[in-house]
């Protein structure tokens, strides 16, 4: 299963929003399935900042655990598919705990939560997700033999204790918890953060040629937060000093070899330079320096793969 562009910008942000909570492990292949679990995340002794900012989605990661975010309402296949790849998860911490001459619990197994945007009434019931005390409008627990929740992102209540999840939400949740991300002190770290990341998916968006009605709609949902991140950096004079560095170094590029500015450029970004690399720098060297330049200003958002496609739709 191909990952949508929502499960990409859902990861990076919960990875980003947890970092000090917590370490990310390396994921698992479900074998049984062409794709991963989402997200395995262990929390941390000693967390790096006070968990109590992060509202509920602190208290969800109290304890080791697997997340799914889920883009479109959740259906009773898309359960099925999150259960199957959780039970698999099981099996294999099984097997390596064995490897090792360990036993582990099945109180020891990670709970999953699934994450997503919508829930029918129907669709709860069906698998008996019920509310349980202590835990706000939105939330729903399997049969505790389960080890599985549902997040029902546009059931939860607007406080600042759901902010980090509504943001993963759609259309009006998310504009609106957008909305709230953008109006917190510029002082805010999380804050920063999540516009970031935002700024980094935009800009990938915005390279798509022909985007799909899906990638259209998150691009429009991240624009206005993507213009508020570049207008936080610009009045840092951080934007301006890198636009002005990187134009400086093609000018002298123009005067010494512009291959030779690209080159470092790349190696800076990527270390050392393939054969498909090198040859992206002649291809490189008949730019603009004005398209060259916005190449440069994205390059720290894109992977080694997205680079490279990215110059093939410019061809």
């Amino acid at each position: 299963m191909t990952r949508s562009p929502h499960d990409s910008f859902a990861k990076d942000l919960l990875s980003e929003v947890l970092k000090p909570l917590g370490k990310f492990q390396t994921p698992l292949e479900v074998r049984d399935e062409p794709r991963q679990i989402d997200i395995w995340f262990v929390p941390a002794n000693s967390p790096e900042t006070d968990p109590s900012q992060f509202g509920l989605l602190a208290a969800i990661v109290r304890k080791e655990c697997l997340l799914e975010p889920v883009r479109a309402g959740l259906t009773p296949d898309e359960i099925d598919n999150c259960v199957r790849r959780q039970l698999i998860f099981y099996g294999l911490l099984k097997r390596n705990a064995a490897r090792e001459n360990k036993k582990i619990t099945r109180e020891e197994y990670p709970g999953l939560w699934i994450l997503c945007p919508t829930v029918s009434n129907k669709v709860r019931e069906m698998f008996a997700a019920k509310s349980k005390e202590g835990w706000p409008r939105g939330v729903y627990f399997a049969p505790e033999g389960a080890k599985w929740a549902i997040v029902a992102i546009n059931q939860l209540p607007e406080t600042r204790e759901t902010l980090w999840l509504r943001v993963l939400g759609k259309g009006s949740v998310q504009k609106r918890a957008l909305d709230e991300l953008r109006s917190l002190p510029a002082s805010d770290r999380l804050r920063r953060n999540i516009l970031e990341v935002v700024g980094m998916w935009y800009s990938t968006l915005l390279s798509i040629e022909e985007p799909t009605d899906e990638q259209e709609e998150l691009k429009m949902e991240l624009s206005k937060t993507y213009q508020e991140f570049r207008e936080a950096i610009k009045e840092e004079g951080r934007l301006e000093g890198i636009e002005r560095g990187i134009e400086q170094g093609i000018e002298r590029g123009k005067i010494q070899s512009r291959r030779q500015f690209i080159e470092n450029f790349l190696t800076a970004r990527f270390g050392i330079l393939d054969e498909r690399l090198t040859e992206a720098i002649g291809q490189l060297q008949q730019w603009e320096d004005a398209d060259l330049t916005g190449l440069m200003l994205e390059l720290s958002s894109l992977d080694r793969e997205e680079f490279l496609q990215r110059l093939v739709s410019e061809v």
